[in-house]
């Protein structure tokens, strides 16, 4: 199987995800192609359609209908596919491409490697091996697949039918890992699987089937039941009904005894049409079975983009988790009970959970979260304990944190300030002066974002800074943010100074998993370029953004921080005139924003569309995010677009 790093191969695509193309140079090196290197031709979404075409070849009249614009006469379409052959030989060589009168084909995987073919040959060859041989290649799918929807960004009505065609795979892929890890005896990362795929598909009752299907098996009655009741709320909230086969089954969950090991599948069940693994079949005889009860009209609905996900285990429900078995006396004259070690770290992993849904920017846990805030302030007022008030303290400064960084509107500015302030208050009670110091960091960081006090702003900022010499991680954090005030006061030598401090510091320390991050900042070299950028828009240098915001990718940051630099790369490109760029940008910007629940962002790019026409008379990128983005808008926000 080719990959990526064969010495046959000279460029590679990631078509998962966001587009990008990289070709390797004389010296075998990896460099990018970025969007300006293809010039005005249609040579890129060209490019694009034959990569995703089994065979990777199309006719001259299909590439006309899905590719170039309607309208044209024959001398003009020639031209075009004239030069958009060119620049593809230009760029990646005279292999890439082959024409001829009636036809237009690509080069193979051996030579114009792809993630999506890769993909889908790993599920093929997984097919026809052992469970144990076909694990290693699902995993690696799997992690391919996860990359990202298909085409993002892509607009031709070609590119829907085979997104959904990749979405059935990629769904059947993930099945088919789940099932190889429950027979392997691996169940944590059998229950992973299973709860990214229904994150993944939240509308989707196979997905559905397949999580409640583990839980059962795995022993977890009580958590499968909360969990079906989660997803049925959602299925309501959204005017559907889960269907007679869905409520059959948890049925038979709510009457069944515990069960003590794990077997094969009998309940998950997927459409005909997808692709199955054939060991799958093996001691599972319902995985086939069609879902004839779904309704017609339910079909076709089960790709919401929203990934949405649900606390499940422990962090199924906060109210009531601190069971009365759980609670001890802390001496024989104490009439108070407090909670048990156990209890608060079961308070931990919820805590940790909703940062996690945070960071997915999963706009559901406002709720949760107040609940998860009472719970813990009700476990205070019972507990004398100072070592489990203390970290009982530490815990509710960083749910509040966590609410605080929560997606919200603008009429909301008051009450997360006050959240702030509580977390602040927390965790001084704490003791722990370092989540006190992220805390005032946090609170600067809503004064400069939201007030766009920068005197405040920095005024707080300058008091942690001094504090933070111990905690590097902290101090590059406040450094790095820092440098964006000082980017907006025009003090350029100031905002290099700390920005070099914040590079230094980050490349020092060990990279951890941002969700074991206890202060919440997101600290890390991709988080530098993304401040990065945006300084150096701040200093009207929009060649060095450009630089560094188009060779990262924005993907690997937090869904909910992803919008806002979708929203800088999309500023970049208008100050450099690339304004069909900038639209493609803004539309992700603000697609983003609307499944993150980031609605505060909306409002910039009616300011910035009317920016674009003060210069541009007329433009129509700009009148095009203007009106997307006032169409999403609430009726209470609209902003006047001139």
């Amino acid at each position: 199987m080719v990959g990526k790093e064969d010495p046959l191969v000279h460029v590679s695509v990631r078509l998962l995800g966001i587009f990008q193309v990289e070709r390797k140079n004389e010296q075998d090196v990896w460099e990018p192609i970025d969007a300006p290197a293809w010039g005005s031709t249609y040579a890129r979404p060209l490019f694009r359609r034959l990569l995703c075409t089994p065979g990777r070849c199309l006719s001259r009249e299909q590439l006309i209908r899905d590719v170039l614009p309607a309208g044209r006469d024959d001398v003009t379409t020639d031209h075009y596919l004239h030069k958009c052959a060119y620049k593809i030989r230009q760029l990646f060589g005279k292999e890439a491409i082959t024409t001829s009168s009636v036809s237009y084909r690509l080069a193979d995987q051996t030579y114009i490697w792809s993630d999506l073919e890769a993909a889908e040959t790993l599920m093929q060859k997984a097919e026809r091996l052992e469970r144990k041989q076909a694990l290693p290649l699902l995993e690696e799918a799997c992690k391919l697949f996860g990359r990202g929807e298909a085409l993002e960004g892509e607009t031709g009505q070609w590119h829907h039918a085979i997104c959904a065609a990749v979405e059935r795979e990629k769904k059947s892929c993930y099945l088919a890992l789940g099932h190889i890890y429950e027979q392997q005896g691996m169940l944590w990362s059998a229950e992973k699987i299973y709860r990214d795929l229904a994150a993944l598909y939240p509308l989707d009752e196979a997905a559905l089937c397949a999580q409640l299907a583990f839980l059962q098996r795995a022993g977890m009655r009580t958590e499968a039941i909360a969990y079906y009741e989660q997803a049925r709320a959602y299925f309501v909230e959204e005017g559907l009904e889960l269907s007679a086969e869905t409520q059959r089954l948890l049925k038979e969950i709510s009457h069944s005894l515990p069960v003590q090991e794990i077997f094969a599948p009998q309940a998950a069940s997927i459409p005909k049409n997808e692709v199955v693994l054939s060991w799958m079949l093996a001691q599972s005889p319902g995985i086939l079975e069609e879902k004839a009860s779904i309704k017609p009209e339910q079909k076709g609905q089960n790709m919401d983009q929203s990934r949405r996900d649900f606390l499940f285990t422990l962090g199924m429900v906060s109210t009531g988790l601190i069971a009365t078995q759980d609670l001890h006396y802390e001496s024989d004259n104490s009439s108070l009970p407090g909670a048990s070690e156990a209890s608060i770290g079961n308070l931990a992993i919820i805590t940790h959970q909703f940062r996690a849904m945070q960071r997915r920017g999963d706009i559901s846990i406002a709720q949760g979260l107040k609940t998860h805030i009472e719970t813990i302030q009700g476990t205070l007022e019972i507990t004398s304990n100072e070592k489990l008030r203390r970290e009982l303290w530490r815990l509710l400064a960083q749910t509040q944190l966590i609410a605080r960084l929560n997606p919200h509107k603008r009429s909301d500015l008051a009450r997360l300030k006050t959240l702030n302030e509580m977390a602040i208050a927390a965790a001084r009670n704490s003791g722990d002066v370092f989540l006190e110091a992220a805390a005032v960091g946090h609170l600067a960081h809503l004064y400069l974002r939201e007030y766009h006090d920068l005197s405040k702003a920095s005024q707080f900022f300058e008091d942690v800074y001094q504090k933070t010499h111990i905690c590097q991680a902290l101090r590059g954090w406040i450094a790095l943010v820092m440098s964006s005030i000082a980017a907006r006061q025009e003090d350029r030598p100031k905002c290099e100074v700390l920005m070099a401090e914040a590079m230094d510091i980050a490349i020092q320390i060990p990279q951890t998993p941002q969700n074991d991050d206890p202060y919440f900042t997101d600290f890390s070299i991709l988080s530098i370029s993304m401040f990065g950028g945006n300084n150096w828009l701040a200093l009207g240098q929009a060649r060095k953004a450009y630089e560094i915001l188009s060779t990262r990718n924005i993907e690997e940051l937090s869904a909910n921080r992803q919008a806002s630099a979708f929203y800088d790369l999309a500023r970049t490109y208008i100050a450099l005139g690339e304004l069909e760029e900038a639209q493609k940008y803004a539309f992700r910007s603000i697609d983003t924003a609307l499944v993150t629940g980031n609605n505060s962002i909306l409002p910039r790019f009616i300011t910035l569309a009317n920016a674009i026409q003060e210069k541009y008379s007329g433009e129509p990128h700009a009148t095009a995010i203007a009106e997307y983005a006032q169409s999403c808008m609430p009726m209470k926000g609209k902003v006047q677009y001139v």
